[in-house]
């Protein structure tokens, strides 16, 4: 599990070549975010960056539960990384880049559960 979060912590710093090629199954999601973003806290990333984690990390099948009810994931996470006695720049960080990604990836599972089954959810190629 250390490989998979070093992995998604180079994506994140956007490091050249970075990349979270397996999909490592995660037991407890919630804990295992939790030290991800408290690391996070301590780097220097880019908004670019955090979309790209966010991206994989939400690929991962492991996370959606996460997705099922993102405020109360999202406020359970605040609580649980204590985001109030972090850094104004980390709780900057937090409510105007990571909670809108968050959502953003909520949204497109919601979306994307409503798809007809007749329906593709993909272009061709």
């Amino acid at each position: 599990m250390e490989d998979y979060k070093t992995a998604l912590l180079e994506i994140a710093l956007e490091r050249p070549g970075a990349a979270a090629s397996v999909v490592t199954p995660i037991t407890t999601p919630f804990l295992f975010l939790a030290e991800l973003f408290t690391t996070i806290a301590t780097l220097p990333i880019r908004r670019e960056g955090t979309e790209r984690l966010m991206d994989t990390l939400f690929a991962n099948p492991s996370f959606a539960p996460l997705l099922t009810d993102p405020e109360g994931s999202q406020a359970d996470m605040q609580i649980a990384i204590d985001v109030t006695k972090r850094s104004p720049a980390f709780q900057n960080y937090w409510t105007y880049i990571i909670l809108p990604a968050w959502d953003q990836h909520a949204a497109l599972k919601g979306a994307l559960a409503v798809v007809p089954p007749e329906l593709p959810t993909a272009l061709p190629d």
